[in-house]
């Protein structure tokens, strides 16, 4: 395990040559379902202003993009009154579709702002992420977010504690992630 270092995004200043990785979670704080707006995506979402504000570039992968898409939808099913009938269910019926426009409209708004940047899938000693999953110490996509933030020198925006030990540097809101 790497030490990363972690600074609090609130306090941060940014820098127009920096390059920046904001993780799914953060994405779901600015532009999620309502019901997560709390001091956390406050506090994202100031710091999206001041990062566009700065010119810093923003890379995107496909991973953040499915990762924001099918949280956002659970998170709805979760708050709709069909939770009973499953998920697929809800996704496959009429209530579903001003969600799927709400979803769309919002990742559309995260692609307009981002660069996108390769998975590194193809680069990635994926036999040793896979023995580290194996091990239950992480999740194979936080790796291989991790591993795109390595390849391309990103800074890594982040609220999962997960990414403490990966060696990256890292802006957060998380207090736990915070401590040192």
């Amino acid at each position: 395990m790497t030490k990363s270092k972690v600074e609090p995004i609130d306090r941060y200043i940014f820098q127009g040559e920096e390059r920046l990785f904001l993780d799914a979670n953060v994405w779901l704080s600015v532009y999620g379902p309502l019901g997560r707006r709390n001091a956390r995506s406050a506090a994202y979402s100031d710091a999206l202003k001041r990062i566009r504000s700065a010119g810093c570039l923003i890379l995107l992968d496909v991973l953040v993009v499915s990762e924001f898409i099918n949280a956002f939808a659970r998170m709805e099913y979760r708050q709709s009154a069909s939770g009973s009938s499953g998920f697929k269910h809800f996704r496959k019926s009429a209530s579903f579709a001003p969600v799927a426009k709400d979803i769309a409209q919002n990742t559309r708004r995260i692609l307009r702002q981002c660069q996108r940047c390769n998975s590194s899938f193809t680069t990635a000693d994926i036999d040793a992420l896979i023995r580290e999953f194996e091990l239950g110490n992480s999740d194979f996509n936080d790796q291989m977010i991790a591993e795109i933030c390595r390849t391309e020198s990103l800074h890594l925006v982040t609220d999962d504690a997960d990414f403490k030990g990966t060696g990256l540097f890292i802006l957060t809101a998380n207090r736990f992630l915070l401590k040192r």
